[in-house]
């Protein structure tokens, strides 16, 4: 979820019946249990009732509630990668490799190239095949560049 120029995680934990919060500039209780009251209570409406027209019958907004110790992110501008990997790791699609170095100021940048490239690269980017074409075309014109550089 994105509010006031931050991106925040909401999840629901269907076997344990509860809700969590993963934000990588953890608020004190006080304001995650604010912020939960309206914002989460919206959230958890809507996926309550997607949910019932699946069959499903859940009131998310009445679970318990708790703010999940999670890494915090180092600069300014790095919660949506934050977010990216919560949901990754939540999901258990997360590589070994990049629980580890994630938490380090030097390999958010990494973590952020990662999930671009998979998002480039994702079966249902309608722009993948273009995208593809395009790195061939670089590559070959970088290959014809060190080609006249060596003859000179």
């Amino acid at each position: 979820m994105y509010r006031d120029d931050h991106y925040r995680v909401y999840v629901a934990d269907m076997k344990n019946r509860k809700t969590f919060l993963l934000d990588s500039q953890k608020p004190n209780a006080r304001v995650a249990k604010e912020d939960h009251g309206p914002v989460g209570k919206v959230i958890f409406e809507y996926v309550s009732e997607f949910l019932k027209e699946q069959g499903v019958d859940c009131q998310l907004d009445e679970w318990e509630f708790s703010i999940a110790d999670v890494p915090q992110q180092f600069g300014n501008h790095d919660c949506g990668v934050f977010a990216c990997l919560y949901m990754e790791l939540w999901a258990g699609h997360l590589p070994v490799e990049c629980k580890k170095s994630w938490q380090k100021p030097e390999h958010v940048e990494e973590q952020r190239t990662r999930i671009a490239a998979n998002l480039l690269l994702w079966n249902y980017n309608g722009h993948k095949e273009a995208i593809i074409q395009e790195a061939k075309d670089w590559s070959m014109q970088k290959e014809k560049r060190k080609g006249k550089k060596k003859r000179n």
